[in-house]
């Protein structure tokens, strides 16, 4: 399946990228993804934990599956820019 990931922010400035289109196991969680992103991005690692991740405007959790096609949001939480 393939995800499409919008980095907001300072994620951008981490990824050097604004949109990426990523393909996944159909099977693909939430967890998965970020571990993705690790391994794409390994100058994130040190934040993964404080990625907040959206859905059609709603916080997703690590255990929620993925569908082909979604659009993913990735921001930085509060209180990692505090």
């Amino acid at each position: 399946m393939q995800v499409r990931i919008v980095y907001h922010d300072k994620v951008q400035n981490i990824t050097g990228k604004q949109v990426e289109m990523l393909n996944l196991d159909e099977s693909a969680t939430v967890a998965s993804l970020l571990s993705r992103l690790g391994a794409t991005h390994p100058e994130s690692l040190g934040l993964l934990s404080s990625f907040q991740l959206c859905r059609g405007g709603q916080a997703i959790t690590t255990d929620a599956f993925l569908s082909d096609g979604d659009i993913i949001d990735v921001s930085l939480s509060e209180t990692a820019l505090a």
